[in-house]
């Protein structure tokens, strides 16, 4: 895992509404911490989400309850560390699974589920 900066096309389907926010994202791998930055491309909204946690082998899991699993070849796959949990007590949460396409292209697919376990979003 590396750090860096790029641009990225984020397509996104909410209720129906296309979105393609383009943005900066700034992604740095310290040991078991994740800094994330990301800035729109006009520069008028900056987002930054620090995440801690524990690496172990090939699972990183955060404090915030979630986890990657990293997989050969630059992919991972990411969910609630217990979504059995999540399913349970009727809470929303997402799935992602994350490849590089290129060495400079990434591909990420996140799949958000409601309360009630339907996919409300892709």
């Amino acid at each position: 895992w590396a750090q860096g900066r790029k641009w990225e096309a984020w397509v996104g389907i909410w209720g129906g509404l296309l979105q393609l926010p383009r943005v900066v994202c700034d992604v740095c791998f310290v040991a078991w911490r994740m800094d994330i930055t990301m800035m729109s491309k006009e520069g008028d909204i900056t987002t930054n989400v620090p995440w801690t946690g524990t690496m172990h082998d090939n699972l990183i899991t955060f404090d915030k309850g979630f986890q990657l699993t990293l997989l050969p070849g630059g992919m991972y796959m990411g969910c609630p560390c217990d979504i059995a949990k999540s399913v349970a007590e009727s809470k929303s949460f997402h799935l992602e699974f994350c490849w590089l396409e290129s060495p400079d292209r990434r591909q990420r697919l996140v799949r958000t589920y409601d309360v009630e376990g339907l996919a409300v979003s892709s």
